[in-house]
């Protein structure tokens, strides 16, 4: 994993030193230049200043290509001292290709950390030590940063894909030495994806009735902006189970398969793993099929306790022949969708 991340960083500094004409190959005197890797396209405008991104994974661009991004650089006392957008701070995008970069001058030699947000404006409330917080450039030193939240959701109710988008985030450490530094990013989401796909293998078509399945405590209430490692999640959250009532009259076709997406905040179980419960009635069958509290393990029976930001829990159930019901579960690296990218 570490060679692929190395060989990915690499390949994006290639990247933005091969940009159009006219963009910077070298770190200039005096600036700390940081490049971002979102891992997939910025933006897929389908029509003049849309910018729909690819699985939520990329930095938005509006029509006049500026980014939904903020950067703050803190020196070793934690204050924070410059930022972008800012006076001292300037953006290369290339829409030929996936790299960002921005160039940040005015710093002291020294310790300096970066923080950089991705999608932030307008998608979700946002706090700092319990108070609101509508512009991250407002924020002046790391404490605050470290302890910037999405603001509390109501129980049960999971993050939203807003416009396309969610928000990402990045931190990293870098010495500026005689007024240069570079630093390479890459741009995490601040959520992990939940899919519950159901499969008919009965080798007939399949209908289900009061169609139905919860997973309990996987909805953490509220979660870090930036990067904190599990299990340091906000204090005093709440957790809320993800419920889905799909309803009445729900056709599959032979192989067909029908997929439900939730985003959540990073958190472990309270109860030291989550529960699964579904229920259906197949075919307009005398009998309900009814799965209650049933562990949410992987194929080697651990127990799946934890979602991390960016992760990707994926279960599968499968409906086959006389109706018998098989399930599997499997945490994965939650990639971005590979596109190109259109600037219109």
């Amino acid at each position: 994993m570490n060679r692929i991340l190395i060989s990915c960083v690499l390949a994006l500094i290639c990247a933005v030193s091969c940009t159009k004409e006219g963009a910077r190959t070298t770190v200039q005197d005096g600036e700390l230049r940081i490049v971002l890797n979102t891992g997939a396209v910025q933006t897929r405008a389908t029509t003049p200043g849309d910018g729909v991104v690819a699985d939520g994974g990329g930095i938005y661009l509006d029509g006049s290509n500026v980014p939904d991004l903020v950067i703050l650089v803190a020196d070793s006392n934690g204050d924070i001292v410059q930022t972008y957008p800012g006076s001292n701070a300037t953006l290369e995008a290339d829409p030929t290709t996936t790299a960002m970069s921005v160039s940040i001058s005015g710093l002291s030699d020294g310790a300096h950390t970066v923080y950089a947000f991705g999608n932030t404006e307008g998608l979700w409330a946002m706090e700092s030590g319990g108070s609101a917080v509508t512009d991250l450039s407002s924020l002046t030193t790391s404490s605050e940063v470290e302890a910037l939240q999405f603001s509390a959701l109501s129980a049960d109710t999971c993050p939203e894909l807003t416009a396309s988008r969610l928000p990402s985030s990045a931190t990293g450490s870098v010495t500026i030495t005689n007024g240069n530094g570079e630093i390479s990013l890459e741009m995490i989401r601040c959520v992990a994806k939940v899919s519950m796909e159901f499969v008919n293998k009965t080798g007939t078509s399949l209908e289900l009735d009061g169609f139905n399945f919860s997973i309990e405590d996987l909805c953490p209430d509220r979660g870090y902006v930036a990067y904190h490692a599990l299990p340091n999640v906000p204090a005093s959250i709440s957790y809320g189970d993800i419920v889905k009532n799909v309803g009445d009259d729900v056709t599959f076709a032979n192989g067909e398969s029908k997929t439900y997406t939730f985003f959540v905040f990073p958190g472990k179980a309270p109860n030291g793993q989550y529960l699964l419960n579904a229920g259906f009635t197949a075919n307009n069958a005398a009998d309900a099929s009814s799965f209650a509290d049933l562990p949410v393990h992987d194929d080697h029976s651990v127990d799946i306790s934890s979602l991390e930001r960016n992760q990707h829990l994926h279960i599968v159930t499968r409906i086959s022949k006389g109706l018998t019901v098989s399930l599997n579960f499997e945490v994965e690296d939650w990639t971005n969708l590979e596109e190109n990218m259109h600037f219109d």
